[in-house]
């Protein structure tokens, strides 16, 4: 299973922490069923200690193989809808949307990812408030029923 998060870091360390050390595996699945209320717990928890967090949003994000179906999806988790439990269907999400994708072949991914990750920057640019900061280095994890992949792309500079 592959976690990846937005907004709030610490949120994010602790989960990834959490879930690593229930001490046995789980799939995709059988976690989602607890990733709510646990979530809602840590939020809380975190708040009570870090009074800046009030200020920030977080959204959780699992993709992995199913022991049911021997697919690969995904769920969200966003602290504001109460980390309530998202369904995702396979396929490739975006974050932030990308307005304008002439000039970025799609069918490429990922080698178009830095070209991707460069427009949703110059997008994001012109935001007054709301603005997600994009930059650094384009690193890719690719989950197969294999196993997983881990690369970099370069940097975006």
């Amino acid at each position: 299973m592959i976690i990846a998060g937005t907004g709030s870091a610490l949120l994010f360390s602790r989960w990834i922490g959490l879930v690593n050390n229930q001490g046995f595996a789980l799939d995709v699945d059988a976690i989602d069923a607890h990733a709510t209320q646990e979530l809602q717990a840590l939020w809380s928890e975190l708040n009570r200690h870090a009074p800046a967090l009030k200020n920030q949003t977080a959204t959780i994000y699992h993709f992995g193989i199913s022991d049911n179906s021997g697919k690969i999806h995904g769920f969200a988790y966003r602290s504001v809808s109460g980390f309530k439990s998202e369904h995702l269907d396979y396929g490739l999400g975006v974050k932030p949307e990308l307005m304008d994708k002439a000039g970025i072949d799609l069918n490429s991914y990922p080698a178009c990812a830095p070209d991707m990750m460069r427009a949703q920057s110059r997008q994001e640019e012109k935001k007054t408030k709301d603005r997600v900061y994009i930059g650094g280095s384009v690193h890719v994890t690719h989950l197969t029923k294999h196993g997983f992949f881990i690369y970099s792309l370069g940097d975006l500079d």
